[in-house]
């Protein structure tokens, strides 16, 4: 209270009161951030939903409305070339993520290193050319459709 500009006032104290509130109403919630995403939600959940609900019951038909139970599942599983599938995709899963990860890692590194200011220029432009030139390819092809 001794740094106080008015010996005895009260102004200092309801200066930090006020800075107090402004930075705590800026953490409050009312819920009307949740009213705000509620549209959006409802979009994701019906369209993510509704596929997945309609792919789970035909799972359960063959052709159009027959009922065949698990039966296309045992047949799935009894299949060799379902379990060679499912090999190659794990193998393709697997070793793609890898490899993305340990190139990425390996240019981000190499990017990190001390070099000359035109070759970083030349690098860095070559890295970025692919994220650059898509949106002229897509641009050409959908105008040759």
């Amino acid at each position: 209270m001794t740094n106080s500009p008015i010996v005895g006032s009260n102004l200092h104290n309801s200066t930090n009161r006020n800075t107090k509130d402004i930075k705590f109403r800026k953490f409050r919630h009312r819920g009307e951030e949740y009213l705000m995403l509620l549209p959006a939600l409802l979009f994701i959940t019906i369209t993510a939903t509704y596929p997945m609900l309609e792919v789970f019951r035909m799972s359960f038909h063959e052709g159009a409305n027959q009922f065949v139970g698990l039966g296309n599942f045992i047949k799935a599983l009894r299949d060799p070339i379902f379990w060679l599938t499912l090999k190659q995709t794990i193998f393709f899963v697997v070793l793609s993520t890898f490899l993305h990860v340990g190139l990425g890692l390996l240019v981000a590194l190499l990017l990190n290193e001390p070099m000359h200011p035109i070759f970083k220029v030349i690098v860095r432009s070559v890295i970025m050319l692919p994220w650059a030139v898509t949106p002229v390819v897509v641009g050409v092809i959908w105008r040759l459709l």
